[in-house]
């Protein structure tokens, strides 16, 4: 008997109520229209160059290559540089930007060649930073003798007095503790990310090309007991207006003085779903602070003379063109190594008649039925947003002031991402789901049950109050979109008087 024929006879010794099929995957109602041309002509000749030839050695949409490459310089310039437009309403160049492209669509190799000059910069600081680190160690325990010197009853006075001015003078020498070069992190909850701030001098990038921890941790889904979003910890280093403080038992109190985190997260097209449905993530401000990426899909697409996109070769970025990304990289990343004084970029003239014309377009589309209204919580940023992105353009250029040609470039950049968030909302906010059924979705995504183990349809009654044609209603959506299934026959008996409640199981792709 062959093997097909074994398995046909085993299968069908299988009664039928009792056999589960396959998962098929969580189906998504969105259609999307592809976004316009990303414009890329309006960055830098550096990054310009980098983004085309990551785009066509990688096969990748320019927009990948581009935003990566965007959130990078800005995470390099650093925390000291600053725009004013006027007293009191300045900002940086550091971006939080979150790029979307489905399971296959080289997120990872878009993202290698923008992030290797930080990690080879942070390898040569290494050694003088431990050489560094020893003998800020030495001189503080120095410190520590001398003080317990200080204090003997018996010491005599011009002792005292020499004990003293030995301690003046080392305290007076020890300064900051040096800063710790690696300030780059894939995973990290905030405690740590805090721990690393304070090492590395306030600083501190979130960069990851497969970003589902992170995300999970700021929707509540892992490091959380209660299911609560940690969102909090991203909002005020985005502007590093107010310091952070922590306050310990034990350790003391920690301030972090103008604090700055830059942020890419790349993320497969279902984290847009889980996104939608967490409400601290547009309520806390985060959503809106964002860049959101959500390029064309390149795979099986062709070009206008019919040949495949993706379609392999032996092209590769060219060294000279990697060598002047590098280049600069490394003068931001020394610049901003070495500086602890802020800097500021004013504008000028023209540039900010420029730009009062891209936000009073901004505010009148923003009131009931304009172009924005239904993204007003994005809209609002937008125009300090393009100040962000102005103030790149200005620092690669080596200009002394944000001029004309920058905020006109900075709006073209910003419009690409104005087309890519509403691609975005609309995916996160507008998928068929019906209310009961986005209830479910999100009592699941703060459940701390293990994946895989099932439930009850009464357990979903009692968890959200809801009564049971609501919840019969919402799960018919949700087996229909493949998100849960009813296991065959399975059902737990009930108290006296109650019928027993069927038990269902969720997709594993939901917990993906």
């Amino acid at each position: 008997m062959s093997v097909k024929n074994a398995l046909s006879v085993l299968d069908s010794a299988i009664p039928e109520d009792t056999k589960v099929p396959e998962w098929q995957p969580i189906k998504d109602d969105i259609v999307l229209n592809d976004p316009p041309p990303f414009p890329v002509e309006a960055m830098p000749e550096a990054l310009r160059d980098m983004a085309l030839d990551i785009s066509r050695s990688r096969k990748v949409p320019v927009a990948m290559a581009a935003t990566t490459l965007l959130a990078a310089v800005g995470m390099a310039i650093g925390r000291n540089v600053y725009f004013v437009r006027k007293r009191g309403f300045e900002g940086r160049a550091n971006l939080y930007a979150l790029v979307f492209a489905a399971r296959g669509e080289r997120k990872s190799v878009t993202f290698k060649p923008v992030l290797a000059p930080f990690f080879r910069w942070m390898r040569d600081r290494e050694e003088q930073y431990r050489r560094a680190l020893k003998t800020y160690m030495r001189q503080q325990m120095l410190i520590s003798n001398l003080e317990t010197a200080l204090v003997k009853p018996s010491q005599q006075a011009h002792k005292r007095q020499q004990i003293q001015e030995k301690l003046d003078m080392l305290e007076h020498e020890l300064g900051e503790p040096p800063r710790n070069p690696h300030f780059i992190a894939d995973d990290v909850t905030p405690e740590a990310l805090f721990k690393l701030m304070k090492e590395a001098g306030g600083t501190a990038g979130i960069f990851s090309d497969d970003a589902r921890l992170v995300v999970k941790m700021l929707l509540g889904s892992v490091y959380s007991t209660s299911g609560e979003g940690r969102e909090d910890f991203l909002l005020r280093p985005f502007d590093g207006e107010q310091p952070l403080n922590r306050h310990r038992v034990g350790t003391g109190n920690d301030i972090i003085e103008r604090p700055c985190i830059g942020m890419l997260l790349m993320l497969q097209t279902d984290f847009l779903r889980k996104i939608g449905g967490a409400v601290a993530f547009f309520d806390s401000g985060l959503a809106s602070r964002c860049l959101f990426c959500y390029p064309e899909s390149w795979v099986g697409k062709r070009d206008d003379h019919g040949y495949l996109l993706r379609a392999d070769d032996d092209y590769e970025i060219p060294l000279a063109v990697e060598n002047r990304y590098e280049d600069l990289i490394r003068d931001l990343l020394d610049r901003a190594y070495r500086s602890n004084a802020p800097a500021y970029y004013t504008m000028t003239e023209e540039a900010i008649l420029v730009w009062k014309d891209f936000y009073n377009e901004i505010e009148s589309e923003s009131g009931a039925g304009g172009k924005y209204a239904k993204m007003l919580d994005f809209a609002i940023r937008y125009p300090p947003m393009v100040l962000r992105l102005a103030l790149q353009l200005a620092i690669l250029k080596k200009h002394l002031k944000i001029d004309r040609a920058e905020v006109t470039d900075a709006i073209k950049l910003m419009r690409y991402y104005m087309v890519s968030a509403e691609r975005c909302f609309t995916a996160m906010q507008e998928a068929k789901i019906p209310d009961g059924a986005r209830r479910i979705i999100k009592y699941w995504q703060k459940d701390p049950r293990p994946a895989g183990k099932p439930f009850t349809v009464r357990q979903l009654e009692n968890a959200l109050g809801m009564v049971r044609d609501e919840v019969d209603e919402a799960l018919k959506f949700l087996v229909e979109h493949h998100f849960c299934r009813y296991l065959p026959k399975a059902r737990t008996p009930g108290k006296a008087g109650r019928s027993p409640s069927p038990m269902l199981e969720i997709n594993p792709q939901f917990y993906e």
